[in-house]
């Protein structure tokens, strides 16, 4: 890396702080010449990374040993920074200036031509170590510098003739291609041109028939609407009467019932009381005036007398109990009739808002006009039931009938 060498390329031992960075360092010297031999290259470059891949090895041995007999690790980077010196140092650093040569060579001729020549520069390597093509050229660029040049230019010449064919062959395949393009292009639009003509005329007509089916639509309903609106008005105005009628009708129903009922309320506590105090003091006046008929002398108490009270009381009894039968009657008649009444004025509202509505049906409306004009019932109790042998209960029917 570019922090472990000074700007003279030198590596600089101070720049380790600890064997931790040591070992760092080692490792990525390593890893950038095993990353060479791992790539094609000349037997001149070929021999240079496997001795640099050798002295590293012999460095770390080197080092280990020093850590081990547990020497300072400044004395170890000092032996690094021999070991990596651009004059006399074995190994070549990746921060070194002859790595910087080698990147420049390496862009114009190749890389093998590039290594073959740091490692004549160094010393690594001999003209006898050349065997390739690029082994010979790395050796003219050191040894004769202006052949080189040529060489490098004729290169140069080269590449930029191919680069010229290149850029010609690109540019002509580049207009055919926007030729190409530009036909595309045209179809497409053309295409799509009518595609939408076409759907703007298929819009346009289904546009116009939805318009012409909500317009029909809409009138339909309208005339719907009107219909609707004159037939509820005059339901309503037909049935508005009937459902004022029956309500004033339960309204004096409701009245009616609430005096039957009060006086029967009243009529009855009342009536048992003066029954108890008839027979009350009818028993009693009896009773004195047998025992005063037991003196001696006094005239003989007739005994009729006694049948004639207990007729007496029997029928103003039938009289009072038929009273109150007929008050209940009265209570039960207004009681069913206010009923009655306020159930066909509810029917009737309930009709009226169906129709309002237009839920209304023609069996709604027959149910509803056969309950408005059934028969009323009163609620009292016919007198069609069997025999009661009871003196009381023949004596109310005989005194019920006209």
């Amino acid at each position: 890396m570019a922090e472990w060498f000074n700007a003279d390329g030198r590596l600089n031992a101070d720049a380790f702080p600890g064997w931790q960075e040591i070992a760092t360092f080692r490792q990525e010297q390593a890893a950038y010449w095993q990353s060479l031999g791992e790539s094609e290259l000349s037997h001149g470059a070929a021999v240079l990374v496997e001795n640099q891949q050798a002295g590293l090895r012999t460095l770390n041995q080197q080092v280990v040993r020093m850590q081990q007999q547990g020497q300072h690790y400044n004395q170890a980077a000092q032996h690094m920074a021999r070991m990596f010196d651009s004059s006399e140092g074995e190994l070549i650093g990746t921060g070194s200036k002859l790595q910087e040569t080698r990147k420049e060579i390496a862009n114009i001729l190749s890389e093998s031509a590039a290594l073959f020549y740091i490692g004549l520069k160094r010393g690594a390597l001999t003209l006898g170590d050349a065997r390739d093509r690029d082994d010979i050229l790395g050796a003219l660029w050191e040894v004769a510098p202006a052949l080189s040049e040529t060489s490098a230019l004729a290169e140069r010449l080269k590449m930029e003739r191919e680069n010229a064919r290149s850029t010609v062959r690109q540019v002509t395949a580049e207009a055919a291609a926007k030729a190409e393009l530009a036909d595309q292009e045209w179809r497409r639009l053309v295409h799509e041109a009518q595609r939408t003509a076409a759907r703007w005329a298929v819009r346009r007509n289904w546009l116009w028939r939805k318009e012409s089916r909500n317009w029909r639509d809409r009138h339909a309903a309208s005339e719907a609407s009107i219909k609707t609106v004159e037939a509820t008005y005059k339901e309503h105005m037909g049935l508005a009467a009937p459902v004022d009628y029956w309500k004033n009708k339960a309204a004096q129903h409701k009245e009616s019932e609430f005096w039957t009922r009060l006086w029967v309320l009243i009529f009855f506590p009342a009536a048992l009381a003066g029954m108890a105090y008839a027979f009350n003091e009818t028993g009693v006046s009896l009773i004195n005036a047998a025992k005063e008929a037991q003196v001696p002398g006094a005239p003989p108490f007739p005994n009729a007398i006694f049948i004639v009270a207990s007729a007496g009381l029997a029928s103003c009894a039938g009289l009072v109990f038929w009273a109150g039968r007929l008050l209940t009657k009265l209570y039960l008649s207004q009681h069913h009739l206010r009923q009655d009444a306020e159930e066909r004025a509810t029917m009737t509202e309930t009709y009226l808002a169906l129709i309002e509505n237009s839920a209304a049906s023609t069996e709604d409306r027959q149910v509803i006009l056969n309950a408005l004009f059934r028969n009323t019932p009163d609620g009292i109790v016919k007198e069609d039931g069997g025999l009661d042998p009871s003196i009381a209960a023949a004596l109310g029917k005989f005194l019920a009938k006209p």
